[in-house]
């Protein structure tokens, strides 16, 4: 589940707030139990209720878990980056200008991305478009020099895979230990 906002209040180990849907504008209520930095509890969706698991980063600004049926639910509180692997934030392998295996390492704090790739750097911003989480930025080679505008869209809620253009590059990205996606490119 992609979220914009979560506000949560701790009462000892009990927790309650509310939330808001980035991808689709909905807002529900949260409410758990916090124990050894594991808050489980459930969360309405329209009229039913549901349960989720957040596991807390070390550091607790940052959380990776699961809602339901939903699949993977993951956050950080504001200016701080995503827990590795969620949304773009992490390392990545990527198909780029027809070369495999290009390392990507990129930081998503809040709606912005950066970091570096096989050939250079990049940087973009992050939004909702028709449920999926999108990247359009500049990307910078350092080995060439060349630069241009890149788009990623996330395949699915999971983050596993992007696909991707780099004006008409294909750029396309999986985690480590998947296969590259299919079809790479987006269609123009």
């Amino acid at each position: 589940m992609q979220l914009r906002h979560v506000e949560l209040e701790r009462e000892g180990e009990r927790v309650r707030g509310s939330y808001r849907n980035a991808a689709n504008g909905a807002k529900g209520a949260i409410e758990g139990v916090l124990e050894a930095g594991v808050l489980r509890g459930t969360y309405t969706a329209g009229t039913s209720r549901r349960s989720f698991e957040w596991t807390l980063t070390p550091d607790g600004r940052g959380f990776n878990g699961v809602a339901g049926e939903l699949g993977r639910w993951c956050g950080a509180r504001k200016g701080s980056p995503l827990p590795d692997g969620c949304g773009y934030q992490g390392e990545w392998l990527t198909h780029f200008a027809a070369r495999d295996n290009c390392s990507m390492q990129l930081r998503h704090v809040e709606n912005r991305i950066s970091g570096s790739f096989c050939e250079g750097s990049l940087s973009g911003a992050v939004r909702y478009e028709a449920g999926r989480m999108v990247a359009e930025g500049t990307w910078n080679s350092s080995i060439t020099g060349a630069q241009g505008r890149f788009r990623f869209e996330l395949t699915s809620i999971d983050t596993l895979q992007f696909r991707g253009n780099a004006h008409d590059l294909e750029w396309c990205g999986w985690r480590e230990g998947l296969p590259k996606p299919a079809q790479c490119g987006l269609e123009r």
